[in-house]
């Protein structure tokens, strides 16, 4: 019987301590948010019933709102014993009820966040932040499905948790782009330790991509099921109708810069039709997306981290951009390109003529899929080749597969060249040409370019404030992406694979013509750099604070990151 009522006891005091942080946590957020408001801060973010706007971040304190709230208040000092201070929420509420300001509220979260450890209060506003965007989430969700469900209005607290930060988004963009040179300021370097839950991961980031296209073409929020993304409107939809009249023969001649997706929009527009055709490429390039994430990630750090990519692959700016513009070739590409860089972490740690051959053929693939993407992706496993002849272990199959890259790239921009005409390619866009053009287009832009001058400050706010609204407003990409590509080991195979990448993107976006800064932007695969970010920073969480608040602390920022892409999926689809 004692036993009984002991381990009754143990269960009881694991689910009230629960309650005690996440009560805590709503608590200092509420705070949060009411600083927000008092600050006169805006949001800018999409609605399901009026589109893009300019949202004031209003808490959601009327009375049941500030009755809630003292509630929450009473639950930590009841459970931790502090019972003396019970009298205090009460009093606050009549105070807060008679000045008709939450301020008294506010000042007791405060009091009762400074009498709590720093452990016990990351712990507490990670559990909130769960509830809160769980809460976020169901109410995005209903409104998607249309359906009915009575919810406390707490969107303005999810506002309030970037909201901070959105003036300072270029500063972040340009932190990241230059993370590299972070490199020396973190000794302690990314080491990831495996976890299990990586197929879970993978299933759950395949259900949430799945959700991310369905809510664009749900009926509830687009009744007339009209195609969403600008290239699926403008390019996909005419071009797939013209596909149709032209046959087989038009697809080179069609899409010249990318004749591998055009020969798939012709084949899905041939057996479901020119519209279902183009809705499908959204589908295909975000499943895709989040697989080659995962297949990356576990070849090159083990399937914790794969995991991790995974669930951010449909999250991430490729995602909120890949939707908005219709970039589905872009992000297409984008994915083969990490398939390929698995073939060469393979060929390099194991040898095998099949991974080489796998990777030359995903190469071009890649390319073929989209030019452009394709090139920068050229750019970048050329230098991570070069960068691995450094190390005894991989110099000579990084060796062997430099060489045969180069002739298999000269030799192939060759022949298309020369038998473009004959496969239907224009004669002034064959591969070759666009590639020439964009760099003389680059070159002359360059030389008159002054790099961090007021005008390219204003080049590089509208390429991250007007194109695509909001799309790269959370920062957590930034942010973590900074993070994750500091920590790598330069002189490691990640990180021979990583900074070049992000130093390709980086020189280029920083040069780029304005209408093309968006798009280099795009070429890199965040959901990698994030996906190592958000690994070390709960790794160094648990290491401190213990594994349990590493692991909320991981789901929080998982959390954040899936109701602001479900929520731009649903302004996207208004």
């Amino acid at each position: 019987m004692v036993k009984r009522l002991l381990k009754y006891n143990i269960k009881s005091r694991y689910w009230l301590n629960i309650a005690s942080a996440i009560s805590m946590g709503i608590s200092i957020l509420l705070t949060w948010t009411y600083l927000m408001y008092k600050l006169g801060l805006y949001c800018p973010c999409w609605e399901s019933s009026s589109g893009f706007i300019i949202r004031a971040i209003i808490p959601p304190l009327n009375y049941m709102g500030i009755i809630v709230w003292a509630i929450l208040l009473s639950i930590p000092l009841t459970v931790n014993g502090k019972l003396w201070l019970i009298a205090i929420p009460p009093l606050t509420l009549i105070l807060t009820i008679a000045i008709s300001d939450p301020l008294p509220l506010a000042l007791t979260s405060i009091s009762l966040m400074l009498l709590s450890g720093l452990r016990r209060v990351f712990e507490a506003v990670s559990a909130g932040i769960i509830v809160v965007e769980s809460i976020v989430l169901t109410y995005i969700l209903a409104r998607a499905y249309d359906l009915q469900v009575p919810l406390l209005p707490t969107l303005p607290i999810h506002l309030s948790l970037y909201c901070l930060l959105i003036p300072v988004i270029p500063v972040l963009v340009l932190v990241a782009c230059l993370s590299p040179i972070l490199n020396p300021l973190i000794p302690k370097k990314f080491n990831p330790t495996n976890h299990g839950m990586s197929r879970t991961l993978l299933a759950i980031a395949l259900l949430t991509s799945l959700t991310m296209w369905s809510i664009i073409y749900c009926l509830a929020l687009n009744p007339g099921l009209k195609l969403v993304g600008v290239d699926a409107i403008t390019r996909y939809y005419p071009h797939a109708i013209q596909l149709l009249r032209g046959g087989l023969q038009s697809v080179m001649s069609v899409g010249y810069d990318r004749p591998l997706y055009y020969l798939i929009l012709y084949v899905l527009a041939k057996y479901l039709g020119a519209y279902n055709a183009v809705r499908m490429l959204a589908l295909i390039a975000i499943s895709t997306y989040t697989v080659a994430s995962y297949i990356f990630a576990r070849e090159v750090w083990g399937g914790w981290v794969a995991g991790i990519a995974a669930m951010i692959a449909p999250l991430t700016y490729t995602a909120t951009v890949g939707f908005y513009s219709g970039l589905y070739s872009n992000w297409t590409s984008l994915s083969i390109a990490l398939l390929a860089y698995t073939s060469i972490v393979k060929w390099l740690r194991r040898g095998g003529v099949k991974w080489l051959t796998l990777y030359l053929i995903l190469m071009a693939g890649s390319v073929a899929t989209h030019v452009y993407m394709g090139a920068i992706f050229f750019a970048a496993s050329t230098t991570t080749l070069a960068l691995a002849t450094i190390e005894g272990g991989f110099r000579r199959r990084a060796l062997t597969v430099f060489a045969i890259q180069i002739a298999f790239a000269t030799l192939s921009l060759l022949a298309i060249e020369n038998l473009g005409p004959q496969l239907g390619i224009p004669t002034t866009r064959t591969p070759l040409k666009i590639v020439i053009g964009n760099i003389n287009s680059w070159l002359r832009g360059v030389t008159s370019l002054k790099l961090f001058s007021t005008s390219w400050w204003n080049n590089m706010c509208f390429a991250i404030y007007a194109y695509a609204p909001t799309a790269a407003l959370d920062p957590t990409v930034w942010i973590l992406t900074a993070i994750g590509i500091a920590a790598l080991r330069f002189r490691s195979l990640d990180g021979f694979i990583i900074m070049p990448w992000i130093l390709i993107v980086a020189a280029l976006s920083f040069t780029a013509p304005l209408n093309l800064i968006y798009r280099v932007l795009y070429d890199m695969p965040y959901s990698i750099t994030e996906a190592v970010g958000l690994s070390y920073i709960t790794e160094n969480v648990g290491r401190r604070f213990g594994g349990r608040v590493g692991a909320i602390s991981l789901a929080a920022l998982i959390a954040f990151k899936i109701c602001y892409a479900m929520n731009y999926a649903v302004g996207l689809a208004f």
